[in-house]
């Protein structure tokens, strides 16, 4: 009998971070409410078709004349290399519900730079989030000012970190880009699409 508790998918981890985000009410939008939901469905451009995300974020009301906001999270986890090809099927996957989502794709896996360029052309952003094997998480004694400075977000690193499969991470295993910003966990990531929108 294997006592072990089963592991979480990738989009429940990713679920349940972006709720923690949000019930931690550090965040503050105009556009309440803001909910987050898992495998929601909706109708496509042709009103004939849906289309299930995995992870979404709906600030405000999506048919309201004030302004919503709708952040759509696709999780692609496995082996290897994400590719092009499956950059361009999650483009797909997000046009058939209109396109006017911000749009990331979470994953665990390095992107080949084609994949990478071909995400950026289409406005999907990137969160990589490197396994636990690949993360080095040291104890520093520091003072809040050089913690600043240690903190501060490294634009050669998230690349590599993006693009290099064998990345190691140092107290960070979040890396996340998307509409030209870095973002180096998912505070700043919703803070800075909601704040947008607003």
């Amino acid at each position: 009998m294997n006592n072990k508790p089963e592991e979480a998918t990738l989009q429940e981890q990713i679920y349940d971070a972006l709720k923690r985000v949000l019930d931690s009410g550090r965040l503050k939008s105009r556009l309440a409410p803001v909910r987050v939901f898992q495998n929601k469905a909706y109708i496509s451009r042709d009103g004939w078709s849906e289309s299930s995300l995995d992870v979404t974020i709906e600030a405000g009301q999506l048919d309201s004349k004030d302004g919503s906001a709708l952040l759509a999270f696709v999780c692609l986890d496995g082996e290897g290399y994400l590719t092009r090809n499956e950059v361009l099927s999650c483009y797909d996957q997000l046009e058939k519900i209109g396109g006017s989502a911000a749009a990331f794709i979470v994953t665990t896996r390095a992107l080949r730079k084609d994949a990478f360029k071909e995400a950026g052309s289409r406005g999907i952003g990137i969160v990589r989030l490197l396994p636990d094997s690949q993360v080095l998480w040291l104890n520093i004694n520091m003072s809040p000012l050089s913690f600043r400075e240690y903190d501060r977000i490294d634009a050669n690193d998230f690349m590599n970190a993006l693009l290099d499969p064998t990345y190691m991470g140092q107290n960070r295993a979040f890396y996340g880009f998307g509409d030209n910003h870095l973002f180096g966990d998912w505070s700043s990531l919703l803070a800075h699409h909601l704040d947008k929108s607003a």
